[in-house]
């Protein structure tokens, strides 16, 4: 599973692989029902979703450079949008306006007109990008709307180099009504690479996981209201920074906002030639979830 999206209202979630296929279950019995799926939704890797407020229509983007609407309530497809010239890596819609935007791979932002089938306008990130010889290096990694929807934030990466990827992880805000940029924040040091996900908490600040490469991580609380004061470092401004994770992926708030998950990955993941232990299992081969609540990390620094 590469890609997730719930429902607003009914107890259905929305699923997406790397293989391109989408499929909707029924949570709501302890064997979840498969009420419909779309084996082919994407000729490729199917990046994200992201579900209208309504719960009428979701969004799917991925590896075909495309973005496809769909019936949540049957799986039809009712519109592919093509704009973008290369992957489509992110999602996000709108809460005012049900606005459909999507980032991709060089950076590049659009934002929709689902009626008429088009690009309405984009935003340029395309500082989250680099060509270092023959690979594309960063992209719109994640993008998150304020919550008063009047900023749009993009999660990446200013790229140093392909290979071994090297990076520092960098959010872009812009305003959304302008699209001028109006914020930017780099969150650590080369090899701390991509912002992978950002949520916004209730307590006003952006919640931010990060992944580098050979397996640093960070959750990060950042204040976007809050200018970087001069003879300060960016990470002396931050409400909150925790660097003992290691690949951070994702994060999920909580509805009543009084705990998050952060999924993360060991930093010897590979167990290709490690050694075993007593049982045979490969020791660096997991994937810890941490369960944390926001009233314990705030204001506090580790």
């Amino acid at each position: 599973m590469e890609a997730i999206g719930f429902h607003p209202t009914e107890s259905r979630v929305y699923s997406g692989d790397s293989w391109g296929g989408l499929a909707c279950h029924d949570y709501s019995e302890e064997n979840p029902t498969n009420l419909w799926s779309r084996e082919s939704a994407h000729d490729g890797w199917l990046r994200a979703i992201a579900v209208g407020a309504d719960g009428s229509w979701l969004a799917s983007c991925g590896k075909d450079h495309s973005v496809q609407c769909w019936k949540t309530k049957n799986g039809k497809l009712t519109q592919r949008l093509v704009g973008h010239e290369t992957d489509v890596y992110s999602l996000v819609v709108h809460s005012e306006s049900q606005s459909l935007v999507s980032g991709d791979a060089h950076g590049q932002v659009i934002v929709w007109n689902r009626k008429k089938g088009v690009a309405e306008r984009r935003f340029d990130a395309s500082e989250l990008f680099l060509q270092h010889r023959l690979q594309d290096v960063g992209g719109a990694k994640c993008m998150a709307f304020s919550p008063d929807g009047k900023t749009l934030f993009v999660g990446g990466t200013r790229p140093k180099g392909g290979g071994n990827v090297q990076g520092v992880p960098l959010i872009i805000g812009f305003d959304w009504d302008s699209g001028e940029e109006v914020f930017q924040r780099e969150l650590g040091v080369v090899g701390d690479v991509y912002v992978h996900e950002m949520q916004f908490h209730s307590n006003g600040y952006l919640m931010a996981v990060t992944s580098g490469n050979p397996g640093t991580g960070q959750l990060l609380f950042v204040d976007t209201n809050a200018a970087v004061k001069e003879g300060e470092t960016e990470e002396s401004e931050l409400p909150y920074r925790n660097n003992k994770l290691s690949n951070c992926h994702s994060i999920s708030l909580h509805p009543d906002g009084e705990q998050f998950a952060v999924t993360t990955t060991s930093k010897g993941s590979n167990g290709n030639g490690r050694r075993l232990d007593k049982d045979g299992n490969y020791v660096g081969n997991h994937s810890p979830i941490y369960l944390m609540q926001p009233s314990n990390v705030t204001n506090e620094k580790q």
